[in-house]
């Protein structure tokens, strides 16, 4: 008998790859919508699976794996896969000491990351954010200057982690 898996939140981006996990694996959605449905879910609907995939999508109507809700998961249960770059919705104590490994996707969000960042940098620069609500005001550069010209500036980058190496492949394709 094959592993059980549900999906709790969905799946956006790696499509192809679940057509492929679906030949080797149960595959079943959440279908709980709320925390206290999703903790009795556990105990009889869900009660087989061994395989969580955890995306952000959940913590709305589910909140995060704290461990109260860590103790409801079934016996069979013995991997959280997140989608995401940290532990901070899982209560990674409680998962281990019940035996139930955790992983996570940390370099998963490093280029939208980048993206924004580097986004944010242009919008300070050039005083973006204050121009645009000048302009809705109807005040168009209304005691506003043009902003910083970043043509020639030079841009540190320490300790950024993997953010970092993307910085540093857009610095050696000029993208910034």
């Amino acid at each position: 008998m094959s592993s059980k898996v549900l999906i709790v939140g969905c799946i956006e981006f790696a499509t192809d790859i679940l057509c492929e996990l679906q030949k080797k694996y149960s595959i079943e959605y959440c279908a709980s919508r709320t925390r206290q449905e999703f903790i009795q879910d556990c105990s009889d609907k869900y009660k087989d699976i061994s395989i969580i995939y955890h995306s952000p999508e959940a913590h709305e109507s589910l909140g995060v794996f704290d461990a109260e809700m860590i103790q409801s998961f079934p016996e069979s249960l013995k991997y959280i896969v997140y989608c995401g770059a940290g532990y901070d919705s899982i209560d990674v104590d409680a998962c281990e000491q019940r035996q139930i490994k955790v992983s996570h996707t940390p370099m998963a969000v490093d280029d939208g990351t980048a993206d924004i960042a580097v986004i944010l940098i242009l919008a300070c620069c050039r005083n973006m954010i204050a121009a645009s609500n000048n302009l809705r005001k109807g005040r168009f550069r209304h005691g506003l200057s043009m902003g910083t010209d970043v043509q020639g500036k030079v841009l540190g980058i320490i300790g950024a982690g993997g953010i970092e190496t993307v910085y540093i492949k857009m610095l050696k394709n000029n993208i910034i």
